[in-house]
């Protein structure tokens, strides 16, 4: 099970995430007491473009109050979610992840041993530009890129700096555009020296 999370990480940064949804879509059948791996499966949903699929697994995910009744879980789990209410475009959504989240700003979403995601304020300004509200988000994504950067998480960083210069671009205030610009340069040399190809679509599909 920790050898099919860590190839599902990876394979989601190398852009090869099709190659794994049979290996999620059994874990989700097959281990019902690691109910992380539903929260995967939404990723990878997410991810690979399968909008009706997201929208009625987060629906029922949110229906049940977000489940993830082992403590372990339950911070990477929901770590997960905040990209999701931004690709369904569900500022509801993205208020009850982000008031679950918001107490854990300054800690890092972690599934011991096998995975981390990183600073959780980058997801919090994920959710709070879904949201539209745009000095909070700006606030968490400085902290992001803060404490990504003090760890070296490289791979986290990058991402962050994608996430930052999206709603930079949406909110679209003057020196936005400038500063989405660096933030996307910078993402971009990381994301070609480290092979996340995934990253680097999406970076070039903003530049």
């Amino acid at each position: 099970m920790a050898f099919d999370l860590q190839t599902y990480q990876l394979q989601r940064e190398r852009g090869l995430l099709g190659e794994v949804v049979d290996v999620v879509e059994r874990a989700v059948e097959e281990h019902p007491t690691y109910p992380v791996w539903s929260y995967v499966l939404l990723d990878v949903d997410t991810e690979l473009g399968r909008e009706d699929r997201t929208r009625a697994t987060f629906e029922r995910l949110a229906g049940e109050g977000f489940p993830l009744y082992l403590e372990m879980q339950w911070l990477f789990g929901m770590s997960l979610l905040p990209e999701v209410c931004r690709n369904l475009d569900d500022p509801e959504g993205a208020n009850a992840v982000h008031a679950r989240l918001q107490p854990f700003g300054r800690l890092n979403a972690t599934l011991p041993p096998e995975l981390c995601r990183g600073s959780v304020s980058r997801g919090l300004g994920i959710l709070a530009a879904t949201m539209a509200r745009w000095s909070e988000a700006v606030e968490h994504f400085e902290v992001a890129l803060r404490m990504n950067a003090e760890m070296a998480a490289r791979p986290w960083l990058a991402h962050t700096q994608y996430d930052y210069a999206r709603a930079l671009l949406r909110r679209a205030e003057p020196g936005d555009h400038g500063r989405a610009t660096e933030l996307l340069t910078s993402a971009a040399a990381s994301a070609r020296e480290l092979g996340m190809h995934s990253l680097a679509d999406k970076v070039s599909s903003l530049g």
